[in-house]
Parts: C-alpha cells; structure tokens; sequence
C-alpha cells in the first residue's frame, strides 16, 4: 500500500495551492531575503 505519511502531504499540498489569493498577499507582506546569483 501507500503509506500515511505521503498521503497526508499530497493532501496538504492541494490545500495549500488552492490557496493562491493567500499565498499572493502574505508574499507581499513577508518580504523573504533573496539570495544572490552565484553561478556563471
């Protein structure tokens, strides 16, 4: 079977992308710090 655990995140994943009106107005509250680009 499946276990639990997987189950329980795929579900709290849907959750959280059915919230996108949410997700959009804290990511403009919460200003995270953007790492700087080290690469070529």
């Amino acid at each position: 079977g499946i276990p639990l655990t997987l189950i329980g995140e795929s579900v709290f994943s849907r959750c959280l992308s059915a919230q996108k009106d949410l997700r959009v107005k804290a990511s403009k509250v919460i200003a995270g710090k953007k790492p700087a680009f080290k690469g070529d």
